[in-house]
């Protein structure tokens, strides 16, 4: 019964538009001194957004990707799988294996650095800027703290979880006090999750495809 409310649910995420497409770009541009090569600033700029086709795809991918403890979700179903399935343990293992890299492997991460220090006041705004690195994905070097970063995967939880699914009181409190580009790149993040979400769906749908055509009986 749930791996056919699974592959019912897989097929209405397979429907969006959006399944295979890469999320639009963050752009930054630099402000250097000639003299000194000194970072002056820096605009983040959001690739444009569809909000009405990612947010249904989120919503739609909400049981099988984002709720851990639904039944339907991929690792409750791998698992069902593989305790009913000796010989697909491992497979099944593999998928949940997939799943948490997936969701803890950022994207990207940022870091809110506190106010800004005296002397910078007159060159910087509120919400500038000042920082950013760039590494291949799973990749950080020793000197980056993953743990002081928040990660993309916490600020999609954040959104969905204060503007999209729940009006949760503390993260809604969180997010009122966000600076707009911390907003927009939680947005990006939420949109780059559904899209990759949507391949791990894919995945899980055409193995037990696979193992309906190879004659299991789920």
């Amino acid at each position: 019964m749930r791996v056919s409310h699974f592959m019912h649910l897989a097929e209405r995420v397979a429907s969006s538009p959006l399944v295979g497409t890469t999320p639009p770009t963050l752009t930054a541009a630099f402000t250097f001194d000639p003299d000194t090569g000194a970072v002056l600033g820096a605009d983040l700029t959001v690739g444009d957004q569809n909000p009405d086709a990612w947010e249904l795809l989120l919503t739609r991918e909400r049981s099988m990707v984002f709720n851990e403890t639904d039944p339907v979700h991929i690792t409750k179903i791998a698992s069902a799988i593989g305790k009913e399935h000796g010989g697909l343990r491992q497979a099944a293992r593999e998928i949940r294996v997939r799943y948490h890299a997936w969701k803890n492997s950022p994207l990207f991460g940022v870091r809110r650095l506190g106010p800004t220090a005296p002397e910078d006041l007159e060159r910087l705004t509120t919400g500038n800027l000042i920082n950013m690195a760039a590494y291949p994905v799973g990749q950080f070097p020793p000197e980056v703290d993953l743990g002081a970063m928040t990660s993309d995967f916490e600020l999609a939880q954040l959104y969905v979880n204060s503007q999209l699914w729940h009006a949760d009181p503390e993260k809604v409190a969180v997010w009122n006090e966000m600076p707009d580009i911390l907003k927009d790149l939680a947005r990006k993040a939420a949109e780059g999750r559904a899209i990759t979400g949507a391949t791990l769906v894919h995945v899980v749908a055409g193995f037990i495809k696979s193992c309906r055509d190879n004659g299991y009986d789920f």
